[in-house]
């Protein structure tokens, strides 16, 4: 299965591959039919997005709940601040300060992003265009609390974007960072880092080439980081693209092979006579 994503005017259509009887990412498949007519239907796992209430350049957010406890490092973390230039701290005494833009050194022992998760951290100028929401969705013990960065634009390069989130999972403690869309801007030299450090900046993780040099972009296919974690630190792994869609979304049907549209909706009637793979999209940001 692929994921994949068409660009909007107003955003992203971001599509979730499935089969038959099958979850991917955040949308569940299920065939209520029988061996003749068969019924799909799909679920969505999505936010009701919040806004951040972020409106100046370089600036933290207020304090949120993040809705369940999360361990980060092992500390536990019940609360969070969004930061406008891609990151989200648990150093709660940053709240409505500076969050810093310049990347001028590697992760690890970057006193910039202590205590804090990117993704990706970049130089970005919300008052140019774009959004940062926030969620928590789900049933315990399997919540998630989401960030998105919706079309935000680069600073100094303001038809440049950045389109990103980051997702904490209850329970297993990872961490996904899912990215749609990133430029290089010039500015700050394109500099940008996905990764997670702990408070003392002694440990970090980054994923593979998305450190602060050489400068990296995500352009016609998103990306998607895991970090877990392990004794102490964390592991970095490449995964589907599955961001969480809006819950109130609408759901369109594909056939996953030739891409003709299907039909929209919750359900799905279909009578294939040779086995056939289905997709359902959900809009994200």
């Amino acid at each position: 299965m692929k994921s994949m994503f068409i660009k909007g005017l107003t955003g992203l259509l971001l599509l979730f591959s499935m089969f038959v009887n099958r979850s991917y990412g955040q949308l569940t498949i299920t065939d209520t039919g029988n061996c003749i007519n068969h019924v799909l239907h799909a679920t969505i796992t999505g936010t009701m997005p919040l806004p951040s209430g972020i409106t100046v350049d370089d600036g933290y957010s207020g304090v949120f709940p993040i809705g369940f406890t999360f361990n980060f490092y092992g500390a536990p973390q019940t609360q969070c601040v969004i930061g406008s230039n891609g990151m989200i701290s648990f150093s709660l005494g940053l709240a409505g300060g500076y969050c810093p833009w310049p990347i001028s050194a590697a992760l690890l022992g970057n006193a910039s992003a202590y205590n804090s998760i990117c993704g990706p951290w970049c130089d970005i100028l919300l008052s140019a265009g774009g959004s940062i929401t926030y969620s928590t969705a789900g049933v315990a013990p399997n919540r998630k609390f989401a960030v998105t960065w919706c079309g935000s634009r680069m600073f100094s390069c303001t038809a440049q974007w950045t389109t990103s989130q980051i997702i904490l999972y209850e329970g297993s403690n990872n961490i996904e960072v899912h990215t749609a869309h990133k430029d290089i801007c010039a500015w700050n030299s394109g500099r940008a880092i996905t990764g997670v450090q702990n408070a003392a900046g002694t440990l970090a993780t980054v994923a593979p080439g998305r450190d602060w040099t050489p400068s990296w972009s995500v352009l016609g296919a998103p990306e998607a980081w895991r970090f877990t974690p392990g004794a102490g630190t964390y592991t970095v792994s490449s995964i589907p693209y599955a961001p969480m869609p809006y819950a109130t979304s609408g759901i369109y049907w594909y056939d996953s092979t030739t891409g003709a549209y299907l039909g929209s909706g919750p359900f799905l009637t279909v009578s294939p006579t040779v086995p056939t793979t289905y997709m359902a999209a959900a809009l994200g940001c």
